[in-house]
Parts: C-alpha cells; sequence; structure tokens
C-alpha cells in the first residue's frame, strides 16, 4: 500500500512578513500596511489554513479590512488596479 505524501509545509518567515509590509500599502501607500494573505494565488488550503507568508502583498488596516468584507479578492484587488503577481515580483525582487 502507498505511503501518504507529505502534507505542502507553508513558509513561515518574519523576514517575509517584514519585506512584506516595508512597501506600504499596495492601494494607497499608507506606510503603516499589514501583510495579507493572498487567496487567490499558492497553495491549496484547507479549513483556516493561510496561505504562506511567501503569497502576502502589503495592505494598510483600512484596505485590509475592506478586502475581507467585501470578500471577493480577486474582484476587489481588480478594482483598485492591483495584480497581485506584480505585488509578489515587487516584494520577492523578481
Amino acid at each position: 500500500m502507498p505511503a501518504h505524501p507529505k502534507p505542502f509545509k507553508r513558509l513561515r518567515s518574519k523576514k517575509r512578513m517584514e519585506a512584506a509590509r516595508e512597501g506600504g500599502c499596495c492601494i494607497c501607500g499608507d506606510p503603516a500596511a499589514d501583510a495579507h494573505h493572498l487567496r487567490i494565488l499558492g497553495h491549496s488550503r484547507g479549513l483556516g489554513i493561510k496561505n504562506g507568508d511567501d503569497y502576502t502583498i502589503p495592505l494598510c488596516r483600512q484596505h485590509h479590512d475592506e478586502l475581507h468584507m467585501f470578500g471577493d479578492e480577486k474582484l476587489f484587488l481588480d478594482m483598485h488596479g492591483i495584480d497581485p503577481v506584480e505585488e509578489l515580483k515587487k516584494i520577492n525582487g523578481g
């Protein structure tokens, strides 16, 4: 009988979270930014499991709260002209 594959290990990194916050909110530029874990990119998730820290973008508290209340992450970012892949490239240096 084949063994079950090991679950994918999600990146957890204080350094990566700091890098995600340091450029300020990607919508308004507010320097006091949170690191928002993207839901539309990255690894498959289970209930209550966040994406890895390598899939975070900076959002100020207001825009972070608005995104969660809005519900549709892709549409919210599109409405604000944010390409999450490009934001990740800025943070990851690629």
